[in-house]
């Protein structure tokens, strides 16, 4: 089944986590991300809060994703 859902690049999804207090999710993944507190967070799916580290956390394969809004 083809996902319909609207796709945004990395640097959109930020905009909307950081400006919009959307929740964000690469379409390859399960993570959700948002952002609190001007801090880049994500809910893994065992709904525990956890702060990113960008850099461990966040490679080429989530910057390059198409992302998607989690409703």
């Amino acid at each position: 089944m083809k996902d319909i859902r609207e796709t945004y690049t990395f640097s959109r999804a930020l905009h909307m986590m950081r400006y919009g207090g959307k929740k964000m999710q690469p379409l390859h993944d399960n993570w959700i991300y948002f952002v609190e507190n001007e801090t880049l967070m994500v809910l893994p799916n065992s709904r525990i809060k956890q702060k990113v580290i960008y850099e461990k956390s966040m490679g080429s394969d989530d910057i390059m994703a198409s992302w998607v809004e989690v409703k």
